[in-house]
């Protein structure tokens, strides 16, 4: 079996605030793995943000120093001897540096994209061989018919937003309110879009040409305080949202999010707030409504959303800004965070 090169090039989250570049080692493969020879990882600018920032959930954060990355996408280049969904050649969405043993020789994970080269395991051998349940991270890991990496990496938001519309049944006529405008926020105004479903966004207004291509019917200004749930229902023609999406991760806006739900509404929370925390005073709300979790799972829409992109109904360019090498990776962090960019991919050295 072909194994890694005994060191590598990743991006390396080495203190609260600093990323790096950093060589990191091989690990030890098992029998359901695939050595993947990662080819591009795109910047969340929500969880990788967070994380690079300490201030994402410190009990779902690996200790540093770790490597950064979840959207990631690159070749299968061996396989393990129980290896049966994954083939030399295929392009695999979701291949990590990912080691059972962790920290791994002075380096965590938290999910190890940004590496040059990784894994992606067969879980769902693995659990017919075993009888244990698949593994959560594993089972996103899955082959893609071949495409530029780049678009293959924003399979990772597009899956994981659809997955959370299948959970909440969207229906062609329901009324959808997005809170949010990143790559979440419009991924959800496109997939509910459709659905057939009616959509307003509520975020930044240097977003708003963006939001209406790809389907809202209005966007409102989250600036606009206690007016937002008030302007929210005057685009709804009178009525409340029958979903409201959270995509901020900010609990300060659940007071307009309550308001903005119809009699009976539903308020998904999708977005995770650093100290997992959502304070909100429930008066705000109508008198019947219900607040939903994500329990979806990437995997779930795979299918579904290959097919919106092979047809052309979700076009990479409305998703992603640019592409930089990985030398140049906190050039594109400058840029999410400065607003210039929705999503930025990283180019891994090969």
């Amino acid at each position: 079996m072909i194994m890694m090169p005994g060191k590598f090039p990743a991006a390396v989250v080495s203190d609260w605030g600093k990323l790096e570049i950093a060589d990191i080692p091989a690990f030890p493969l098992g029998p359901y793995d695939a050595v993947c020879r990662i080819e591009a990882c795109s910047i969340c600018a929500a969880t990788d943000t967070h994380l690079v920032e300490g201030s994402f959930p410190r009990t779902w954060t690996s200790k540093l120093p770790f490597v950064l990355g979840h959207e990631s996408a690159g070749h299968v280049v061996a396989v393990g001897p129980k290896v049966r969904r994954l083939k030399v050649g295929q392009l695999v969405v979701r291949p990590m540096w990912l080691p059972d043993e962790r920290p791994y020789r002075g380096f965590g994970s938290s999910w190890g994209g940004f590496a040059a080269w990784g894994i992606a395991r067969d879980t769902w051998a693995q659990a017919e061989d075993t009888g244990q349940p698949t593994d959560y991270w594993w089972r996103n890991s899955l082959p893609l018919p071949e495409m530029p990496v780049r678009d293959a990496t924003l399979f990772v938001t597009w899956r994981d937003t659809m997955s959370c519309l299948m959970q909440l049944g969207v229906t062609a006529g329901q009324r959808i309110v997005v809170f949010g405008t990143g790559g979440n926020g419009l991924s959800f105004t496109r997939f509910a879009r459709l659905s057939g479903a009616q959509v307003v966004m509520v975020g930044s207004p240097q977003r708003f040409d963006i939001a209406k291509r790809l389907g809202a019917s209005a966007c409102v200004d989250y600036h606009g305080g206690e007016k937002v749930a008030l302007a929210v229902k005057d685009a709804l023609g009178g009525a409340g949202a029958d979903i409201v999406i959270e995509a901020v991760g900010n609990a300060g806006h659940l007071p307009q999010m309550l308001g903005s739900l119809a009699e009976g509404g539903r308020l998904f929370l999708f977005g995770i707030p650093g100290d997992l925390q959502y304070p909100a005073n429930l008066f705000h709300g109508p008198s019947r409504y219900s607040i939903v979790k994500k329990t979806a799972d990437e995997w779930q829409s795979h299918g579904q959303v290959l097919t919106h992109y092979l047809t052309g109904e979700i076009k990479p360019e409305d998703f992603c800004d640019g592409v930089l090498p990985l030398e140049k990776i906190n050039a594109g962090f400058d840029a999410i965070r400065r607003k210039e960019a929705v999503k930025i991919t990283v180019m891994m050295p090969h």
